[in-house]
């Protein structure tokens, strides 16, 4: 369990640094030297970068969850005919919970940005979006 959730932490390092590094720089006016996200959105748009950090930001935290659910979680098929199947849930570590709790506060954290960064389009007070 420890290498799985390990991995599952480390999948949290680009997206948390993401949402850490903006929200110092863009929302309470911290000066960050070099923010490794703006060299890559800087860019013209549509660049395979881009994606690659899109898709990075967007499922890592997914990715992270999923790891530590499969790690906890065991399904198998029951031993006689009254039983379909048995679910076992283990007790979860500490680095378990933190990596489910920094998982779901990464993906909030970014929803509550994609609405702010959108809310003139889904109030209707933009035309283009």
């Amino acid at each position: 369990m420890s290498k799985l959730a390990l991995l599952a932490a480390a999948l949290l390092v680009v997206p948390f640094g993401f949402v850490l590094l903006n929200v110092l720089q863009y929302q309470l006016g911290i000066p960050v030297p070099w923010n490794p996200f703006n060299s890559v959105y800087d860019q013209v748009s549509g660049t395979s970068w881009r994606y690659l950090l899109d898709g990075v930001l967007l499922f890592s935290p997914v990715a992270a969850l999923m790891l530590v659910f499969f790690s906890q979680v065991r399904i198998s098929a029951g031993q006689d005919q009254a039983v379909l199947a048995r679910i076992e849930i283990q007790k979860a570590s500490r680095l378990a919970c933190l990596v489910v709790g920094g998982s779901l506060a990464v993906l909030g954290v970014m929803g509550l940005y994609l609405a702010a960064e959108n809310l003139p389009c889904l109030l209707g007070q933009q035309v283009s979006c």
